[in-house]
């Protein structure tokens, strides 16, 4: 039971941390635009912060197609996104695009594969942003997805995968 409340515990904050970064205002909805204008970005904002955050990623996406197209920020919609939100989606991004990369190939029992895609996850906590902003004193990622992964247990990588868009 400890194992399970520390993997929900390390869960809830990584989604706590997704979700909190990628708060998306419905501002414009309940009619307060303009009230805190350097609180929200548009759209061509978003997607210039998007692509320069891509750009300060220090390493490459996967090259086959694991879901959505990473170069691509997503559209907003009616909504505003704050600043930051973009370079969010954009680490989180990688992350996703590593982790379904390593489930297809272990999937698809391709071995070799699987392993660059595992070696590419473990360079998530070195990330200057994930750092910076993915607090884990306790190495509760590395304890319940990376560390079962490397010893050839996809769990964790698949239930951190499923919360990818």
């Amino acid at each position: 039971m400890k194992n399970r409340t520390k993997v929900g515990a390390v869960t809830g904050g990584v989604i706590a941390l997704a979700m909190a970064s990628a708060w998306i205002s419905t501002a414009a909805q309940a009619g307060q635009v303009g009230t805190q204008p350097d609180l929200v970005t548009s759209q061509s904002e978003f997607d210039a912060e998007y692509a320069a955050a891509l750009d300060r990623l220090p390493f490459a996406f996967p090259s086959s197609e694991t879901g959505s197209d990473p170069s691509k920020a997503p559209d907003l919609g009616e909504a505003f996104a704050e600043p930051g939100v973009a370079e969010n989606e954009a680490n989180l991004s990688w992350l996703c695009s590593w982790e379904g990369e390593y489930l297809m190939a272990q999937q698809s029992g391709e071995k070799a594969r699987s392993e660059v895609a595992l070696s590419m996850i473990g360079q998530w906590p070195t990330i200057p942003w994930v750092a910076e902003h993915f607090l884990d004193p306790d190495h509760g990622w590395n304890h319940d997805v990376l560390n079962p992964a490397r010893a050839g247990d996809s769990t964790g990588i698949a239930r951190d995968f499923h919360n990818c868009r």
